[in-house]
């Protein structure tokens, strides 16, 4: 009895208003206490090597002066002196000087103390505002009476020049450098504004009466705002070529719009080459110095020269024109590169959010697993890009949505209905043909559904299509087109390679898919050309998925036989047309090779929905009223964790 009534007092404890606001305090407080490495001065360089050998050098009476490169803004230098002396206080002299102009940046002086025979000696110099790969020399002296003090230097041949008394020595000075992060004030701030909004979410669902697409929204452009400030541009998958054709299409080259291109010619500005468009590594804290480059160049506003583009066949220029106009406006109002690529960046959130926000509010089930799957941190992370797959998702998106819709709709169906629809997919088949299968998902719209001419033109339709297809596939195998396994030791390419082993082709599919299904989920979760690996969100994130899809029920599809098997060919076929795609165009897979490499688990997010949509009825895993609210504040910790590893990672 004594227990129930403790729980009891518990549980109205924790469900009081001020306890909540004080556990989401609590948590960002937090937070900023574990992460201030991250949004204050975690960029240095400890100018050290272990492994090489190390020199006592006498101070004292003599100038040290060390040569050495830095492309941020200096915050502090430090060192440490020594003395056989086990307590002293000697003055130690710091100036800092630009190498090629002898520019003295700033000096000190600072009394060392110590009691233990070393001292550290640390010297601010906050007028190092050049963000171009600039070489510095440090000079330290120190000219007091009182003990001898002496530096630790590495002997060796180092690409920094070390002198001293004017005369150069083969060594290098050991200090730190540390570098100033005056923008991780404002990343801190966007982060734990969106950190805050989710812990909302989670913890005031009785105060709160959104919808899922509202939810999507909320949540979508706070995360994209995150990523899009915070992720150096370059960082997206294929970003060279996405940037590139962007620029394009910003000088007004946007023809064709809704067609393949006849042309492989682009252009871009003129001093387009010192924008240096190359993936950062991880953990090298070599973000800020690109992001201040970037704040201090501009691109030229004149028409720039035209150059040789592989993509320019392949994409219609209508998914790259939120991003041509950004670049458009910041050429106009002559932004610098940062501001103008964020730009550019931004039109493109904006778009993939109205794209994704309009299917989650006409999809009549999956609501809130659309939800989630609008806001996986790689989905957030392509929207804030300038990659035109963003775009391409938010159109699969919404043909998806309009399809269910059409399905599960009581009023009657035209074939007027399904011209936006088709739109879209035509749209995504000239960028990814490989998305193509996705089009049999028109066909579980029931025959009943339709007006009666609608119905006829539809029969119509289908019969067509499965005897051109019958016959094309009948006339191939005769004609020697295609065969099931011919068996050649060689090939004069893949496509003929595929085309005359179909069985071998189905097997090495299989094979791929036994050896590398683990490695999909890992890239799914993995960001930046896949190098930024999220951690423990690659198991929670599929977990957290396949949950939703099995609880979320809005409304039950009710599929007959016959619409289950073409959502199954749909998704099946899709699947294949993308391994057998990269396997066959993609320069990384040898001719016959055993495995189909190139697949990232990024191709497969609008697919997430089809194997849901199979299922009958929902699983009885939960009750709970808040599902939707959970779920947004889940998604939105999930973004979080994500731009604080993105921080840690690049800067």
């Amino acid at each position: 009895m004594v227990n129930q009534v403790t729980e009891k007092k518990w549980t109205r404890l924790l469900e009081k208003p001020g306890f909540k606001w004080l556990a989401i305090l609590a948590i960002l407080g937090v937070t900023l206490f574990l992460n201030q490495s991250v949004f204050t001065s975690s960029n240095s360089i400890h100018y050290i090597n272990p492994k090489a050998e190390i020199d006592m050098d006498n101070l004292t009476g003599h100038t040290i002066e060390q040569h050495f490169f830095a492309n941020e803004a200096i915050r502090s230098i430090s060192l440490t002196v020594y003395s056989e002396e086990s307590e002293f206080e000697v003055p130690v002299t710091v100036s800092l000087y630009k190498t090629a102009s002898g520019e003295r940046i700033g000096q000190g002086t600072q009394v060392a103390t110590s009691i233990n025979q070393a001292a550290t000696v640390e010297f601010s110099f906050p007028d190092t505002e050049s963000f171009a790969l600039t070489e510095y020399n440090l000079k330290i002296s120190s000219e007091g009476a009182g003990p001898k003090l002496q530096v630790k230097t590495n002997v060796g041949n180092y690409d920094e020049t070390m002198f001293i008394d004017g005369s150069q020595v083969k060594g290098r000075l050991i200090f730190k450098v540390e570098y100033t992060n005056n923008l991780f004030l404002s990343f801190a701030l966007l982060t734990m504004l969106l950190l805050a909004v989710s812990l909302y979410l989670l913890f005031f669902q009785k105060y709160i009466s959104l919808r899922p697409e509202q939810y999507f929204l909320v949540l979508a452009l706070l995360s994209g705002l995150v990523m899009t400030f915070i992720v150096p541009s370059g960082q997206e998958p294929d970003s060279g070529d996405h940037i590139l054709r962007a620029f394009d299409v910003s000088y007004g080259n946007y023809k064709p719009l809704l067609s393949k291109g006849n042309d492989r010619s682009i252009q871009m500005p003129d001093n387009f080459e010192i924008y240096d468009d190359t993936i950062i590594e991880p953990n090298l804290n070599l973000g800020l110095s690109r992001v201040q480059q970037m704040l201090t160049d501009q691109f030229d506003s004149d028409f720039g020269k035209n150059y040789d583009y592989r993509y320019k066949k392949q994409y219609a220029s209508l998914v790259y024109l939120p991003q041509g106009f950004g670049l458009y406006l910041g050429r106009v109002w002559g932004l610098n590169e940062f501001n103008m690529l964020s730009l550019a960046r931004l039109y493109n959130l904006l778009t993939y959010i109205g794209l994704s926000y309009i299917s989650i509010k006409i999809i009549p089930v999956y609501k809130t697993f659309m939800l989630a799957v609008g806001l996986l941190p790689m989905s957030i992370y392509q929207a804030s890009s300038i990659s035109a797959d963003a775009i391409i998702n938010g159109f699969l998106f919404l043909f998806i949505a309009m399809i269910v819709q059409l399905t599960l709709q009581a009023r009657k169906t035209s074939l007027v209905q399904l011209i936006l629809p088709s739109f879209l997919l035509y749209i995504v088949y000239l960028a990814k043909p490989a998305y193509l299968p996705v089009a049999l998902l028109i066909f579980i719209i029931p025959l009943s559904k339709y007006h009666r001419l609608s119905a006829r033109i539809m029969r119509i339709l289908i019969f067509l299509g499965i005897t051109i297809s019958v016959a094309g596939l009948l006339f191939a195998f005769f004609s020697g087109r295609l065969m099931l396994a011919e068996g050649n030791p060689v090939y004069p390419d893949q496509l003929t390679f595929v085309l005359h082993n179909l069985i071998p082709t189905v097997r090495i599919f299989l094979h791929t898919l036994s050896q590398n299904a683990v490695q999909y989920l890992i890239w799914l979760n993995t960001l930046g050309w896949l190098t930024y690996s999220l951690g423990f969100l690659v198991f929670a994130i599929p977990i957290f998925l396949v949950w939703i899809g099995l609880v979320d029920h809005d409304e039950s599809m009710q599929l007959n036989l016959l619409q289950k098997i073409l959502i199954l060919l749909a998704l099946g076929g899709t699947v294949t047309a993308i391994f057998i795609g990269l396997y066959i165009y993609d320069d990384v897979n040898e001719i016959g090779g055993s495995l189909m490499l190139g697949v990232q688990g990024r191709y497969f997010i609008p697919l997430f929905i089809l194997p849901f949509l199979l299922i009958k009825s929902p699983v009885k895993i939960t009750k709970d009223p808040f599902f939707t609210h959970r779920v947004a504040g889940f998604s939105g910790l999930a973004l979080t964790y994500s731009a604080l590893t993105l921080i840690r990672m690049i800067y």
